[in-house]
């Protein structure tokens, strides 16, 4: 017989975090539909770190996808006749604003005049004034 003995198999001692398994399409289907990358890492049952270090292309691409679905979106929904998404639209896609020109008559200047008061006036014209506070207040 012989006294040699058997080698025994060991493996080196694994150190740290098990590895997360996430699947990529997962993380890009939540990006699109505009999760945090908190509440994906949530989802996949990992840290926020993994997500933002592994999978920012797929996190870049599902943001993107969603952006232009919900473009896309208001696109048909203004088009469709829905006078709200016609004006935002044209505001935040085409520049458009609400202006308001203030003019005098047939689009003249408007005038300004100066009012002198009497010292009775002006004691009566506060004594107005301190009464439309005191009912604005009721």
């Amino acid at each position: 017989m012989s006294s040699k003995k058997k080698p025994i198999d060991t493996e080196p001692a694994k150190v740290g975090r098990p590895k997360a398994n996430v699947d990529p399409r997962l993380v890009e289907q939540l990006a699109s539909i505009g999760c945090s990358n908190k509440e994906i890492a949530a989802a996949c049952n990992c840290s926020t770190d993994t997500i933002e270090r592994n999978f920012a292309a797929e996190i870049t691409k599902g943001r993107e996808n969603g952006k232009t679905r919900l473009r896309k979106k208001q696109i048909e929904v203004a088009l469709a006749g829905n006078v709200t998404m016609l004006i935002f639209l044209g505001k935040n896609m085409l520049g458009q604003a609400d202006k308001q020109e203030i003019s005098g008559p047939d689009g003249a200047p408007i005038t300004q005049a100066t009012v002198s008061l009497s010292p009775e006036q002006e004691v009566n014209l506060a004594a107005l004034v301190e009464l439309a506070k005191g009912k604005a207040k009721k």
